[in-house]
């Protein structure tokens, strides 16, 4: 019987320099998901050698977007090549669509079940109420 070939070498995520712009929570599963993202997207790959952490994961209910963490992707001299919203479901969305396709991962471990207490995560009727008195 013929052996069968077998490699235990793992694929190799691409890992980036990272820095926080005004985070104060732990955005782990953010990180790790946007380095996965980046080894299904062509182009992003060989292109992204850093990144930088926008603020806090956070809604942005009057554009109708669910918590999401921002992150702007950038090449070896600095430059932005792209801008990304990671959501908790796994989806990340780049800024520049019709050069990078969406992608969906599985939820990251470690990234909240739901948003932290006290975060909108829809519009609110108020605005709508307050005409009808």
């Amino acid at each position: 019987m013929a052996s069968r070939g077998f490699s235990s070498t793992a694929r190799q995520l691409k890992h980036l320099n990272w820095t926080l712009h005004g985070t104060t929570i732990d955005v782990s599963w953010l990180i790790q998901q946007i380095e996965r993202s980046i080894d299904e997207v062509s182009g992003l790959k060989a292109r992204v050698v850093s990144a930088q952490v926008i603020g806090n994961p956070h809604p942005t209910p009057n554009r109708d977007d669910p918590y999401h963490g921002s992150v702007i992707l950038l090449d070896k001299d600095s430059k932005r090549v792209t801008s990304a919203h990671a959501y908790l479901n796994g989806y990340v969305k780049f800024s520049k669509e019709a050069t990078f396709k969406p992608v969906k991962l599985p939820p990251m471990l470690g990234a909240p079940v739901i948003p932290p207490e006290g975060v909108l995560t829809k519009k609110t009727d108020s605005a709508s109420e307050k005409g009808k008195k």
